[in-house]
């Protein structure tokens, strides 16, 4: 991945701060609380490390993706809908034990505009990460060129 993030160094990045919540098939909900850099590396297609915190009444995970995104409208419209798929690594904690799993991802967002370096993009997610999961965020993000 760090090898693509270096093929689109000259390309726009994408910082987002991200807030929602995950739940999972055994009928827990986790907030969830995570960053991202998404990195061009051609006029749609991205590469995107994701770092996200969940949590919930003792128990805890941290689930670092390796998100792949397409978007559907040129990057620079002031809507763009988007794609993303991603593998991943889960690490769960609970108060007698802990363990770390594969875990797999993909859903869609829509990136809105509000400003020419601001925007706000809700995503959904659906996979498996420690049991199969349905997740709903919102991002606010900055766009360095």
């Amino acid at each position: 991945m760090f090898l693509l993030m270096l093929t689109g160094a000259a390309q726009a990045a994408d910082l987002k701060f991200t807030l929602g919540a995950t739940s999972f098939a055994d009928g827990s909900t986790h907030t969830a609380v995570g960053a991202s850099v998404r990195h061009y590396v051609s006029k749609r297609w991205a590469v995107e490390p994701e770092l996200l915190s969940l949590w919930t009444q003792g128990h805890k995970d941290v689930v670092a993706w390796g998100n792949f995104t397409y978007d559907f409208r040129d990057r620079d419209k002031r809507v763009v809908p988007y794609w993303t798929g991603a593998p991943g690594i889960i690490y769960s904690k609970w108060p007698r034990f802990s363990n770390t799993e594969a875990a797999f991802g993909t859903g869609g967002g829509v990136r809105v505009w509000v400003s020419d370096k601001v925007f706000v993009s809700p995503q959904v997610r659906f996979g498996v990460a420690d049991g199969i999961f349905a997740e709903a965020t919102v991002s606010i993000g900055y766009r360095f060129r």
